[in-house]
């Protein structure tokens, strides 16, 4: 009679199930590595934006990485009466600066539309990247002034799954790097 015997089929199963189960470390081990390489990724470009906003429109930018929240935000001055006619869901004006009219507000993401740039390293796309660290000249927030100078030189220190990853700023020139 054609077909497989029960034996035949049990070992089959059996050699699956130890490819699969020897297959899982490195899946999940893999998967460590995109999300921890996604949040450099998303540090870096947020640095490299808020210098580029800065530079690009003559206004001061900051961003704060918060080590104990695992979050990122990047702000930018704006007038204060315009802060609320670009963007309606800000309705409060923050650190308003009373002789120049500034405020600082947060900045726009750059790639989704009308959306505050902000970020949750717990968010399912990082997959709970640990924020170990985030110095700049002493503080968790480095400012670029209106040219997109940076305000201090610093680091930022990203781990998961027994891997860092550190993204560094230059003070001098503003130069992002990723380094292991």
């Amino acid at each position: 009679m054609p077909g497989f015997s029960l034996l035949e089929l049990v070992i089959v199963i059996l050699v699956l199930g130890i490819v699969a189960a020897l297959g899982t470390p490195a899946l999940l081990s893999s998967l460590d590595d995109v999300h921890l390489d996604a949040a450099a990724s998303e540090v870096s470009t947020a640095l490299q934006y808020a210098q580029l906003v800065a530079a690009g429109t003559g206004r001061a930018t900051r961003v704060t990485i918060d080590a104990v929240g695992d979050t990122l935000s990047v702000e930018q001055m704006a007038h204060a009466n315009l802060s609320v006619i670009m963007n309606p869901a800000n309705t409060e004006i923050d650190a308003v600066d009373v002789e120049t009219g500034e405020a600082l507000g947060v900045a726009d993401h750059p790639t989704v539309r009308m959306s505050p740039y902000q970020v949750s390293f717990s968010d399912e796309r990082f997959g709970g990247v640990d924020v170990v660290s985030a110095a700049f000249g002493g503080g968790p927030t480095i400012d670029f002034s209106g040219a997109g100078a940076p305000s201090a030189a610093g680091t930022v220190v990203l781990a998961l799954g027994g891997r860092q990853v550190t993204v560094a700023i230059d003070d001098l020139a503003g130069r992002v790097t990723v380094t292991e």
